[in-house]
């Protein structure tokens, strides 16, 4: 009977429930992508932990037969010692998990030591997702002997949503959950434990059909409008017939062709129209992206095609098929020195879109505008520019297009430059009405 007191102890401890409830979720198989298939380019935005420092998500247990804790607290509390954990490593098991199943989701950076060259403006969808509850075990086999490696299960339930970078509404929202278990101690730590419900989470939005039907595109539906092209293949637009009447006469055509462009970044350029259905921009406010979003001044949102671009130019061609715009007639030759110029684009934030600043030429200049060691033909003027108005476009005084915004100087006022509009078309090798110039009637 005596044995029977010696090991009742041990019997009771080992019969103590977990304080967690460690709910079973099945690992559903996600959906295939088709090899035929694209997959619309997405981008993890953000994900934040809605359970609160300090709540009691499970308990902590020791040694080989993984019994609770007597002299110290056993309970695991998420934030705490133990139970801290960083957002970031959640974000890098999502990526690899969607990456691995053929999903195409961007980085924040493509490369370190290029800002222009982000490829997160490929994104057309952004995803963010809420942790809203996590339930852990987690036992130190080998504590006291100098190891930290555990064992254990898990649970984590996950808020998904999804918006469209180009009309900025959120598109699709879902709830998924996920189960974790690591048997054995050999290498596994606390967070290997957490991560391993977060990526069967992962793999259930995977299965879900919403998810794969918003993502997923086949057949015709995979092939863009207009083939996104690096080789710049030669493409003619026709011309519009010039304005001679003055600027004023014809602001309100004018402001209905400039554009705003949203890129998968999260920032804004701007843009216009030369002729139905085709505009310009800047080629670092599109990036790499094949697809951009722009607002027109009615507020309608259009997907554009990336045709041509020429970083070194830093110019892009835009094809936005269901746009009505009849564009802004373009003027291949350069003004005069002193000769008025009118700026219209998207400044600072969305909310002034379409606004209208005045100059004068300062000067025509060759310049490297981005230190790449290769000097270039720019306009320079004093018509105030910022951030927001890349891209948009420089207008003589009767209103026709004759340069695209692309930079401003840092450590002065007033010296903003533009690009020749002639140059711009010439460098993305585009045929605008047979070429030529004409001397407007100022």
């Amino acid at each position: 009977m005596r044995r029977w007191f010696v090991f009742l102890p041990l019997l009771l401890l080992l019969a103590l429930p977990s304080c967690a409830n460690v709910k079973q979720v099945e690992d559903k198989a996600s959906i295939e992508v088709p090899t035929d298939a694209k997959t619309v380019p997405i981008r993890m935005t953000r994900i934040v932990n809605d359970v609160r420092r300090g709540t009691v998500i499970g308990e902590i247990r020791f040694g080989l037969l993984c019994i609770p804790g007597i002299l110290s607290d056993s309970t695991l509390y998420w934030g705490q010692g133990r139970g801290n954990m960083s957002d970031d490593e959640f974000s890098f098991v999502f990526r690899d998990e969607l990456r691995s199943a053929g999903y195409d989701v961007v980085n924040n950076r493509a490369n370190l030591f290029d800002d222009r060259e982000d490829e997160a403006a490929r994104a057309r969808l952004s995803i963010g997702a809420a942790i809203t509850d996590i339930k852990a075990n987690v036992c130190f086999p080998k504590s006291g002997w100098g190891s930290s490696r555990t064992s254990g299960d898990s649970y984590i339930k996950v808020r998904w949503q999804i918006q469209d970078r180009f009309t900025k509404q959120i598109v699709y929202e879902t709830t998924t959950e996920g189960t974790g278990s690591t048997p054995t101690s050999l290498g596994t730590t606390y967070e290997d434990i957490i991560l391993a419900a977060f990526t069967k989470a992962a793999r259930n939005l995977m299965a879900d059909p919403g998810f794969h039907e918003l993502i997923v595109r086949t057949g015709n539906e995979a092939k863009p409008e207009a083939e996104s092209s690096k080789t710049n293949q030669r493409i003619s637009i026709p011309a519009k017939a010039p304005y001679r009447n003055g600027f004023q006469q014809n602001l309100d055509a004018i402001r209905d062709n400039v554009f705003l462009v949203r890129e998968g970044r999260g920032g804004h350029g701007s843009g216009f129209f030369i002729a139905p259905g085709w505009g310009l921009t800047n080629y670092h406010v599109v990036g790499e992206a094949d697809e951009v979003g722009i607002r027109a001044k009615d507020g309608k949102i259009y997907a554009a095609q990336v045709v041509s671009r020429h970083r070194g130019r830093d110019v892009a061609l835009l094809k936005i098929a269901k746009a009505k715009q009849t564009g802004i007639p373009v003027n291949l030759g350069l003004p005069k020195v002193g000769s008025d110029v009118v700026v219209i684009g998207s400044p600072a934030s969305e909310e002034y879109q379409d606004t209208v600043t005045k100059g004068i030429v300062s000067s025509i200049r060759s310049m490297d505008v981005f230190g790449e060691g290769k000097k270039q033909p720019v306009i320079q003027a004093d018509a105030a520019i910022t951030g927001g108005n890349s891209g948009g476009v420089l207008l003589d005084a009767n209103g026709n297009a004759i340069g695209i915004t692309v930079a401003a100087a840092r450590d002065a006022n007033d010296i903003n430059l533009f690009i020749p509009i002639a140059d711009g078309l010439k460098q993305l090798n585009v045929r605008y009405g047979g070429g030529g110039s004409y001397s407007p009637t100022n």
